[in-house]
């Protein structure tokens, strides 16, 4: 019988030539250590894109304020009580700080506290001072960059995504999303810190979602979605598109069953719905339109064919900005984009481009890629701004396509490193060609954002600059000639005074030829030849402004003075001058004194005498009423009160 034989004792194993087995459960490395190097960053890219985006904009941080900054800042009389605004800032419409209560007549109003609370505290800092603002916007901008950084970073941070580059994909976007040069007016316009800081907070609540999904949270994680996400709509109701888009990101990039999805909706969704209760509470919701101007309410009167028509057309545009944004305006109201219909050849073909796009998004979340999320976070922001659910008040703007380019910026720079299979950070920098292309196109963003931003300077660069880019809007026209009417006004003494008298006359008579309709500019037009002392042409336009807007106060005060001064006729100068008074109740120094002098000349010194006392209690220490008192009390003989009057003028003068 064969002897058993004996064990043998076992073997010391050289681990580092032969790595004992795995089992199951445990983690094999990767051989070349692809998937550790591909989920690392060198620390120091994210504050090279801060960086980059700050210094971008640097040059408008001497700016001064221009365009809709005087909504909100330098004309909002809530925003200039500085801190003690704040509570009418937090209660009311987003535009009752200058337009009143009846607002723009705006469908639902518009209610984005976040913004107006720090123009106010900025105020109360250092009142008038633009550097300050500006400066908060570039700052915040670039801090959005740098978030934007870190959030795709860890979005794309996924086992399924593990042979590309997550940081790769996340430097391409930002560095093209910073310098984009459709931001400049969000960036340079102060007022657009509503989009930033909506963005900003947007950012927040992502980056709190993506710990919640990735079962990183706490607690806190849950409280900071839901308060950040509410901030957002607080700033800029556009976020509310992300209470579609954040549900989404579950299956698609995290690719987590319906129930782990369930309470960062919640809490995402309960903040929409908090806030779109307060909006309710405190400026309503959307409804029917009110205004029924189309400078106010682009499609305001256009049928099916010709509103949508025309909003196809606007699409293309946007898509065309998105990619290749070369010309700009802060402008594109009637008639830059002509109206036309559903057979135009650009709108049906843009209509089929982003049916397309919308077709394929869909099809592309119900495979779980993630191209049909970026192309719903282009398509979701651009459908709130398009006038096809409610009224915005322009048919279109740079600023609205905003939150869209971030989802153009995700798809071009997930295309590239998915298309080239960029697997880690040197593998992106060995792509001499990409590397070229990409600073190639960042040069000539850059080189663009940077020289736009000069004509956001101030309202004299923006319209001369604009007037050329949006001809055919009545409103820019009108901007560019006010703002020449305002150089004159100033000094019109000046040796080059007229100069811009002319010009205002210019750019005021072609945006009447464009609208005639469009009253503020038609007014303008008479207050221009007002001041050039030419009462018929004055006539003719005011006469054609009140055919339309019958109670235009302005409008019937400035024509009743043109009766009185130019054409002589003083029972037409009565008739207007007393119906702002008496009937419009909008009694004025300036308006009660042009009605005192129009019964003075018609002898009837006593009513005269009568109004200019009302004009001065309402401006007691005005020379020019004092000097026109002096001079009725003169014609009625009374020549002690006539130089008390005198004195009193001279007086006044002086201290003024």
């Amino acid at each position: 019988m064969k002897k058993k034989d004996k064990p043998q004792p076992l073997k010391p194993v050289d681990n580092k030539l032969n790595p004992p087995a795995q089992t199951e459960n445990e983690i094999i490395p990767p051989i070349d250590n692809r998937l550790q190097v591909n989920n690392q960053s060198p620390k120091w890219l994210v504050w090279l894109l801060m960086a980059f985006a700050f210094l971008l904009y640097a040059n408008t941080l001497g700016h001064q304020y221009a365009f809709d900054d005087s909504i909100v800042i330098t004309e909002n009389s809530f925003t200039k009580k500085g801190v003690a605004g704040i509570p009418e800032l937090i209660s009311q419409d987003f535009f009752n700080g200058i337009y009143g209560s009846k607002g723009m007549e705006l469908t639902g109003g518009r209610y984005r506290p976040v913004s107006l609370v720090m123009f106010a505290v900025e105020w109360q800092i250092s009142p008038n001072n633009p550097f300050l603002s500006h400066f908060i916007n570039v700052l915040f901008y670039a801090l959005t960059i740098g978030l934007l950084f870190l959030w795709l970073q860890r979005l794309f941070k996924q086992p399924h995504f593990e042979h590309i580059s997550a940081v790769s994909l996340a430097f391409i976007a930002c560095l093209l999303f910073a310098a984009h040069p459709i931001h400049t007016e969000i960036v340079a316009n102060i007022k657009s810190r509503d989009e930033i800081m909506g963005w900003f907070f947007t950012l927040l609540a992502l980056l709190a979602v993506d710990k919640i999904a990735k079962e990183e949270a706490t607690v806190g994680s849950y409280i900071t979605a839901f308060g950040c996400f509410f901030l957002a709509l607080l700033s800029k109701e556009n976020a509310i598109v992300f209470a579609l888009l954040i549900p989404l990101l579950f299956p698609i990039f995290y690719r987590k069953e319906l129930s782990k999805m369930v309470l960062p909706a919640l809490s995402i969704w309960a903040a929409a719905g908090l806030y779109l209760i307060l909006r309710q509470a405190l400026v309503g919701s959307v409804g029917e339109e009110t205004n029924l101007d189309v400078m106010e309410n682009p499609f305001v009167g256009q049928d099916f064919n010709h509103k949508f028509g025309t909003i196809g057309l606007i699409l293309g545009k946007y898509l065309i900005l998105a990619v290749f944004p070369l010309t700009m305006s802060s402008d594109y109201s009637f008639n830059q984009i002509p109206f036309t219909t559903l057979s135009d050849l650009g709108s049906w073909s843009a209509w089929l481009l982003y049916a397309v796009a919308g077709t394929y998004a869909v099809w592309a979340l119900l495979k779980k890629q993630w191209q049909g999320w970026a192309i719903l976070l282009y398509i979701l922001p651009l459908g709130l701004v398009t006038n096809i659910l409610f009224n915005v008040g322009a048919p279109m703007a740079d600023r609205f396509l905003y939150l869209s380019t971030v989802g153009i910026c995700m798809g071009l720079a997930g295309t590239v490193v998915f298309g080239l299979k960029i697997t880690n950070w040197d593998d992106f920098l060995k792509h001499k060609l990409l590397l070229a292309v990409l600073f190639a196109l960042l040069a000539f963003w850059s080189y663009k954002t940077f020289t736009r931003n000069k004509a956001w300077y101030n309202n004299e660069t923006l319209f001369t600059a604009d007037v050329k880019n949006s001809p055919n809007s009545a409103k820019m026209r009108y901007y560019y000639g006010n703002t020449n009417l305002k150089k004159y006004l100033d000094n019109p003494q000046a040796p080059d005074a007229k100069k811009y008298l002319d010009i205002a006359e210019a750019q005021m008579l072609k945006g009447f030829e464009i609208n005639p309709k469009f009253p503020t500019n038609t007014y303008n037009v008479g207050l221009v030849y007002w001041n050039k002392e030419n009462g018929v042409l004055a006539e003719k336009y005011l006469l054609e402004l009140l055919k339309n807007n019958p109670t235009h106060i302005t409008g019937n005060e400035l024509l009743g003075k043109v009766y009185g001064r130019f054409i002589k006729n003083p029972q037409k100068a009565i008739y207007h001058l007393e119906r702002v008074i008496y009937e419009f109740k909008s009694a004025n120094p300036d308006n009660l004194r042009s009605l005192a002098i129009v019964y003075a000349e018609q002898n009837q010194l006593d009513k005269a005498l009568s109004l200019m006392n009302e004009a001065l209690k309402l401006a007691p220490e005005d020379p020019v009423t004092w000097h026109n008192l002096a001079a009725i009390y003169s014609a009625k003989g009374d020549n002690a009160q006539a130089q008390a009057a005198a004195t009193k003028a001279q007086q006044f003068q002086q201290k003024k």
